[in-house]
């Protein structure tokens, strides 16, 4: 309850939690941003990351997630270190025969990788922020 106290005051980004639906709504609502830079002009109005963040936080409150350009800012970030760590370490995987998502995550923390990592974030992220550079070959 006090964690809800806060993230609705947007007193502490480290505070506030997020729940499954609402992370992937984040992820959506970069992946927006991303497009609507991409296609249109807008890319200028959007000169600063604060700007960018706050597009995004917009975009959640639309749609009833309340959260502050910078609680966004830091779960994004929370997602995608650990998830470019993990597709660095995936790109390789056929060559070690061993996935990442068949460690242990007492083996994960030996080979220096994120012990718990949601593969539904990872195949959306996957999908939606990488293109498969071997399907061109």
């Amino acid at each position: 309850m006090l964690t809800a106290f806060f993230c609705d005051l947007g007193l502490s980004a480290r505070v506030c939690h997020w729940s499954e639906d609402e992370t992937f709504l984040l992820i959506y609502g970069n992946w927006k941003l991303a497009e609507e830079m991409r296609l249109s002009c807008s890319a200028a109005f959007f000169t600063s990351k604060q700007q960018r963040w706050e597009f995004v936080a917009r975009f959640l409150g639309n749609l009833k997630v309340h959260k502050t350009w910078q609680q966004c800012a830091n779960r994004w970030n929370r997602l995608w270190k650990p998830f470019k760590i993990i597709h660095a370490y995936e790109s390789n995987a056929l060559a070690k025969n061993v996935s990442y998502w068949k460690l242990s995550p007492s083996e994960r923390v030996d080979n220096r990788l994120p012990h718990n990592f949601s593969i539904k974030f990872y195949e959306v992220l996957k999908k939606n922020f990488f293109t498969d550079k071997t399907a061109d070959t």
